[in-house]
C-alpha cells in the first residue's frame, strides 16, 4: 500500500512565548498562527486527507476544528520534549544560566538531562519512533499530521538517517511517501501558501 503523510509544524504562538522554550506549555496561537492553521486545514482538505493526527495541544488541535467530518486522532507521542525549568524561559536566559546543558542540547546529546525533568532527547526519539509506527499502521492512504518542531525534526532525521535540524519554520509542511517498506521524504519545510486553491 502507498501512504502519503503531510507533516506540519503548528502555527506561530502568541507573542509572550516567542523566543522562549515552550516544550509542553499548552500555549495559544497568535492571530498569524491562527491564519496559518486555517491555511493548513485548507491544504489538507485539498489533498483529501482521510485522517488527521494532532498532539492534543491547543496549537495543533485548532486544525482539527476546521476539518469537520475527517477522522481525528490524538497521538501524544508527537508532543515536544518536556523541558523542565526551561519551559517559558527566554532562550537567551537559558544560554546564560545553563551554558553547558544548553550547548549539549544543541549538539544533539541524546542523554542530556535538563533541570526539573526526567525527559531526554533519547526518550523523545523513542516516542516519535513509536508514533511513526502508529501512523504508518493506519489503514488510511492520505494522512495529515500537525505536531511540533522538535518532534517533527526528530522524525524527519530518523526517516532520512541524518542528524536532526531544528530549523523547521512555523506552519511548514513536509511530504512523506511510504510505499510498502520504503519511505521517502519528497519535500521538507515547505511554505504551502502558493499551493492553495
Amino acid at each position: 500500500m502507498t501512504k502519503t503523510v503531510y507533516l506540519f509544524r503548528h502555527g506561530e504562538v502568541e507573542e509572550k512565548y516567542e523566543g522562549c522554550y515552550r516544550g509542553t506549555i499548552d500555549c495559544e496561537l497568535s492571530e498569524e498562527g491562527i491564519a496559518m492553521s486555517l491555511r493548513t486545514a485548507r491544504f489538507l482538505q485539498q489533498k483529501r486527507i482521510q485522517r488527521l493526527i494532532t498532539t492534543g495541544m491547543k496549537r495543533t488541535d485548532i486544525v482539527a476544528r476546521e476539518l469537520v467530518g475527517i477522522p481525528h486522532s490524538i497521538v501524544t507521542d508527537m508532543r515536544e520534549m518536556h523541558l523542565g525549568e526551561w519551559e517559558g524561559v527566554k532562550k537567551t536566559e537559558v544560554r546564560e544560566r545553563w551554558p553547558e546543558l544548553h550547548a549539549r542540547l544543541l549538539a544533539s546529546d541524546i542523554d542530556v538531562e535538563l533541570p526539573g525533568t526526567a525527559d531526554t532527547p533519547r526518550k523523545l526519539r523513542e516516542r516519535v519512533a513509536a508514533a511513526w509506527r502508529q501512523i504508518v499502521g493506519l489503514p488510511e492512504e492520505r494522512v495529515g499530521v500537525v505536531a511540533h518542531a522538535g518532534a517533527n525534526a526528530i522524525l524527519l532525521s530518523q526517516l532520512k538517517g541524518v542528524p536532526p535540524e531544528f530549523v523547521l519554520r512555523v506552519g511548514a509542511m513536509s511530504e512523506i511517501l511510504v510505499e510498502d517498506d520504503v519511505v521517502r521524504v519528497l519535500r521538507e519545510n515547505v511554505d504551502i501558501s502558493g499551493e492553495l486553491e
